[in-house]
């Protein structure tokens, strides 16, 4: 029999594939899912199988400012707790580390006999830019909830051994960022070229995702522009705050910009690339235990990857054989692994990806969040 569910995160939907694919999946299997979740204002043709209850916030006309962005949670946590007292919950499925203070609040204010699930979608406490006072307060706040929690769910195999270790719970359920595949994984598109004017004899190495300092956009730039030929080009499809300093390089011929689409075209678009980029710096033990899901998503499109030289990323490169790892995460580390990836046999690692993309997939997933649920 199904569960009344209330998922919460506090972060826009769009392009949260993550949330959008684990929420629905929990809709799929016969549960009754609501989502409250931030009103982003954006149009989507995402089918959602859950329903959304969309909070608008006052302040989110306000600047982005830290003593602001306290008062936008503060307000979020209000208007939630309101709303969810209308929803019938069995259980609070909480994104991240703020979502669990939401869901904590509503089990004390609204659904005293709910479980909560909370799903990690990083190393919470270890997340780059979360340090001093405000990383002190993260600590307390998750060693002090996690006590509440029915089960925890988290996005790699070291992070879950982590938490085993700092809070002694049960090994958590690992749900990796795979996305769940709705196009022929046959098909390549070539997008990029029909748009961005790339010629044929070019080939695309494609960084996919937030443009966001620590996550190597700057190295891969130098990278790129210092290259002697015209035969290598980078495409970055994302948002944020880097993206002028791409436009600043863009002159140099090679390097190319693309927002975000539409998450139902998302992968069409990576699969026009030739090579997938995942560079994470080494700058937080979050991201040192990381596995992007832009890694998942290039291995699903048949793309050769090149990744960081870190932990979990390498393990699952070299183990399977889809790409090249780079010796070190410096300019001088990328170009090497640019020259590496030119020298090898893409056609060897496409074929392995399909066999890794199995491996992965987003049935087992899937199969993993029903299982946990049926626990419940």
């Amino acid at each position: 029999m199904g569960k009344n569910i209330l998922a919460l995160t506090t972060k826009e939907i769009a392009n949260d594939n993550r949330v959008i694919n684990y929420t629905n999946a929990l809709a799929s299997h016969g549960h009754q899912v609501s989502l409250i979740c931030p009103d982003s204002r954006k149009q989507t043709t995402t089918h959602y199988q859950f329903s959304t209850v969309y909070i608008s916030l006052f302040a989110q006309r306000l600047p982005s400012f830290f003593v602001f962005n306290l008062f936008k949670t503060m307000e979020f946590i209000f208007r939630s707790v309101f709303r969810a007292k209308k929803i019938k919950c069995e259980v609070i499925h909480a994104n991240d580390l703020q979502g669990l203070v939401v869901a904590s609040l509503i089990k004390r204010l609204a659904h005293k006999d709910a479980a909560i699930v909370y799903d990690a979608h990083e190393y919470e406490t270890e997340a780059n830019g979360i340090k001093g006072f405000r990383k002190k307060i993260y600590q307390f706040l998750e060693r002090k909830l996690i006590k509440e929690v029915s089960g925890v769910i988290t996005v790699s195999d070291t992070i879950a051994n982590e938490y085993v270790r700092l809070y002694g719970i049960e090994q958590p359920t690992v749900l990796l960022n795979v996305p769940k595949i709705t196009r022929d994984t046959g098909k390549k598109y070539n997008l990029f070229r029909e748009k961005l004017e790339i010629r044929p004899d070019q080939r695309i190495f494609l960084y996919q995702g937030y443009l966001m300092p620590g996550r190597g956009v700057e190295i891969l730039l130098k990278t790129f522009s210092k290259l002697d030929s015209d035969k290598n080009v980078i495409v970055f499809m994302g948002k944020g705050k880097l993206k002028e300093l791409i436009d600043d390089y863009r002159e140099q011929g090679n390097i190319y910009f693309h927002d975000f689409v539409d998450p139902n075209e998302f992968l069409n678009y990576t699969s026009s690339a030739d090579v997938g980029i995942s560079f994470i710096q080494d700058i937080s033990l979050s991201d040192r235990y990381c596995l992007p899901n832009k890694l998942f998503e290039y291995i699903s499109c048949g793309l050769p990857v090149i990744c960081s030289n870190l932990p979990e990323m390498k393990k699952l490169v070299e183990t399977n054989k889809v790409g090249v790892v780079a010796s070190e995460n410096t300019e001088e580390g990328f170009k090497n692994a640019v020259d590496l990836m030119n020298s090898k046999d893409l056609d060897f690692f496409k074929a392995n990806t399909s066999a890794t993309s199995a491996k992965y997939s987003w049935l087992l997933q899937e199969e993993k969040l029903i299982q946990l649920y049926n626990r419940l």
